[in-house]
């Protein structure tokens, strides 16, 4: 005869160092509630082990899986403390568990699955509410779910249901009674709800509905479900068939739009009501439990909205560590998404934005206005900032405009939105004098006299030219590591450049060009608020005879590694360590991009400028540093700029402001470009 047996616990004292979860016990006693009814689960739920010692722990886990037949349905539940080693190896915590003794005082996830795998029974559910629980997939094997359910009453298999993914926090909920994850569980086993409508609930069904609610509630948790053979259609429960509560709940559902129930379609709920022949307190409690998911997230939202708005109120612009704390508090607390989070302070800082720009004179992207005919899309992505041993100090989630160029057959050119500003362009006397005797060179003087630019707003292309994109303007491709088309081209000449800006033109009729030096350094620093004339804004380095100071020296701050960019690795840049030196181009986009979201501009192929060369910028005429988008001619026209570094250089010659040159007809494997085009014609 089958049995159904299910062992549940709930861990909510630890040692001094691990907070409490006082939900564990209550998320117990509700699972056990829902899943002793004859009418649901149906299954002989064992005594509740609440807050077991690791002895305790282990000898019900070997109870439940040793006792269990060939025929037996299995289920063990955890609500409680998930920890993971350095090897990503799950840990379930007991009573007295602690951070720096886990691994003596907790219970392995190792454990659970050997005594799963060696069980006799065919039908095993393990449902994990813990942090990191998504870990449990280590050494499962697990297989893809996949969207057909086969209608096998107890097909054979395991399935796990996890409240986070692999590298997840779970949520507790701090003003309930159960965890998050929890609740909707026991709410979509009690209800029925988790059901598609045939009177049985299986794992995959059940997995879903939470998933949907948990995340309708905060999207950045993920519950996960982890599969062996086809183990996600095994029963759990029942549910009633034809049962008007549950009717009416899924007409509900269906009726919500962006969390609200608009009047009308009330309306119409209550005429359901009444052929239905639920009463009103029915009516009303089903209601405020399918859109109380909804009320949270907006109480998530609205507190993040409130703990910025104090914050910018008392200084603004918020410093990086700051800002980075909001964030990670935003996303692990609340469990907003990063598109919430820039939405939020997009929405408060558009109000304060005008204001600094006054004082300021910058530009952010949320306050450009595309041209006619060019529609733009949003582009959310995260920065890297490095320390000076080249270890990463802070990540950022930013959020940027493009417009993509259709160029035919499945490939496109993504161009996002530069806001203009003005800048300082090169490198002040004191830093040129100080590479020069560090480096025992004299070619960074070419980078002087540091001048202030005024660069319109422009689009840049997010990466250089890739083969692909040459391959479909050009009907060729001259690269020479042609491994994988989403490489960048090389092996083509400023003369190469132009034609095919001639072709591209022809066929977008719009005019795209190659960077003006200026423009292609003020892209490549990454200033989102840019620098004006005020000498005291910019980032504190050692002044020069003149008042000046630098820039960093690379958008990801005061160096580079080969993490993070492709150059000669041999060759590292001040006290970081040497890296890896690949010795051939890589993909574009491999590496995060900078505040403007645009990637490769340090190493991987050097791009060639519009400009011709000038040994110095001391000749530059006024009139091109009001407009940073004027070409800068040369009485030798053979000769044109390149910028950027490449795959096969050093790391200071990888600089945002180092200057190169070569002749206009010269092709080189290290040699590629990037598109621009104005904004205004």
């Amino acid at each position: 005869m089958t049995k159904r047996i299910a062992l549940l616990i709930g861990v909510s004292e630890y040692g001094e160092d691990i907070s409490p979860l006082l939900a564990a016990p209550r998320d117990v006693a509700a699972m056990q509630q829902v899943l002793a009814d004859p009418l649901r689960g149906n299954f002989e739920v064992w005594e509740p082990l609440i807050n077991p010692d690791l002895s305790q722990f282990q000898i019900a886990v070997q109870r439940l899986f040793t006792t269990l037949k060939k025929s037996d349905v299995g289920l063990l539940f955890f609500s409680g403390h998930g920890l993971v080693d350095d090897d990503n190896h799950l840990y379930l915590a007991t009573k007295g568990t602690s951070k720096n003794f886990y691994q003596a005082t907790a219970v392995p996830a190792s454990f659970i699955q050997t005594l799963s795998r060696r069980s006799y029974s065919k039908r095993q559910i393990i449902i994990l509410d813990c942090c990191y629980s998504g870990a449990f997939a280590e050494g499962w094997e697990p297989k893809s779910v996949g969207l057909d359910l086969q209608r096998e009453l107890g097909a054979e298999g395991r399935v796990v249901l996890t409240s986070s993914s692999k590298t997840q926090l779970s949520f507790q909920q701090e003003d309930g009674d159960l965890s998050l994850y929890t609740q909707y569980l026991v709410e979509g086993l009690k209800t029925g709800a988790a059901a598609n409508g045939d009177g049985r609930i299986y794992a995959q069904e059940l997995h879903q509905y939470v998933k949907n609610k948990v995340q309708e509630v905060k999207p950045a948790m993920e519950p996960d479900i982890i599969c062996d053979r086809e183990g996600f259609n095994i029963l759990i429960s029942f549910a009633p068939v034809n049962d008007p509560s549950l009717k009416f709940t899924k007409l509900v559902e269906s009726y919500i739009r962006n969390g609200e129930i608009s009047r009308y379609r009330r309306d119409i709920l209550k005429k359901r009501q009444a052929e239905l022949e639920l009463t009103d307190t029915e009516f009303e409690t089903i209601i405020n439990r399918v859109l109380e998911p909804f009320i949270r997230r907006s109480a998530n939202l609205e507190e993040y909205r409130t703990a910025y708005q104090e914050e910018v109120t008392k200084s603004y612009p918020l410093e990086d560590s700051l800002a980075q704390e909001l964030r990670d508090w935003g996303q692990e607390y609340l469990g907003l998404t990063p598109e919430d989070i820039i939405k939020i302070e997009s929405e408060i800082t558009t109000i304060i934005t005008p204001l600094e720009s006054k004082i300021r004179g910058d530009q952010t992207p949320n306050n450009i206005t595309f041209p006619k005919g060019i529609k733009p899309q949003q582009f959310s992505f995260e920065t890297v900032t490095l320390n000076a041993e080249g270890k990463e100090t802070n990540r950022q989630q930013k959020q940027a405009e493009f417009f993509t160029e259709d160029l035919g057959n499945g490939i496109t050119l993504e161009m996002m939105a530069i806001p203009g500003g003005t800048f300082l362009m090169g490198t002040s006397d004191a830093e040129i004098d100080r590479l020069c005797k560090e480096y025992e060179v004299d070619y960074f003087k070419r980078e002087s006299p540091q001048h202030e630019v005024k660069i319109p707003t422009f689009f840049m292309a997010k990466y250089p030219v890739t083969q692909a994109q040459y391959q479909a303007i050009m009907d060729s491709n001259p690269s020479s590591f042609k491994n994988n088309p989403q490489n960048p081209v090389e092996q083509v000449s400023w003369d190469d450049t132009q034609s095919f800006c001639r072709k591209l033109k022809e066929l977008t009729k719009k005019d795209y060009r190659l960077p003006t030096e200026a423009e292609w350094e003020y892209a490549c620093r990454g200033l989102i608020s840019p620098t004006p004339l005020k000498k005291e804004l910019i980032p504190p380095t050692p002044l020069d005879k003149r008042g000046y100071s630098d820039y960093p020296p690379f958008y990801f701050g005061e160096t580079i590694t080969t993490d993070y960019v492709n150059y000669d690795g041999n060759y590292p840049y001040g006290k970081a360590p040497k890296g890896e030196y690949r010795q051939q181009t890589t993909p574009v986009g491999q590496f995060p991009p900078n505040a403007f979201g645009i990637c490769d501009l340090h190493g991987n192929v050097w791009e060639w400028c519009a400009d011709g060369w000038h040994d110095s910028y001391a000749d530059k005429p006024d009139d091109l540093n009001n407009n940073g988008s004027t070409i800068w001619l040369s009485s030798d026209i053979s000769t044109h700029i390149l910028r950027g570094g490449s795959w096969v250089v050093n790391s200071w010659d990888c600089r945002s402001a180092y200057r190169y040159r070569f002749n206009a007809d010269f092709r080189y494997y290290v040699y590629g470009f990037r598109l621009v085009l104005s904004f205004f014609p």
